[in-house]
C-alpha cells in the first residue's frame, strides 16, 4: 500500500514539474530570463508588388529595382517579381 502512495506521489510531483516548466516557456521566460517584447504596433506596413499582400516593414524582404525599394512577403514572390519581363 504505501508503495502504491509512493508511485501516486511521484507522478503528482512530475506532472506539477511539468506544469510549472510549461507555463515558464509560454509566458515567454527562458532560461536566460524574460525575452523582450516583439510587436508590430504602429510599424509601418508595406505592399507586395507581386501578390499584394501587406506585411510589417521588418518582416518583408527588400529589393532594389531600377533604383526603386521593393518589399516582399517571400522570396517566391520576389523572384517571380524579378523574372518578370
Amino acid at each position: 500500500m504505501t508503495g502504491l502512495l509512493r508511485l501516486i506521489l511521484l507522478f503528482w510531483a512530475c506532472y506539477y514539474l511539468i506544469r510549472i516548466v510549461t507555463r515558464w516557456f509560454a509566458a515567454g521566460r527562458g532560461p536566460d530570463g524574460p525575452r523582450p517584447e516583439k510587436t508590430v504596433q504602429g510599424e509601418d506596413m508595406v505592399r507586395d508588388p507581386q501578390c499584394g499582400v501587406f506585411l510589417p516593414r521588418s518582416q518583408a524582404l527588400r529589393q532594389v529595382v531600377d533604383g526603386e525599394l521593393h518589399y516582399f512577403c517571400s522570396e517566391q514572390c520576389r523572384r517571380a517579381f524579378l523574372d518578370k519581363p
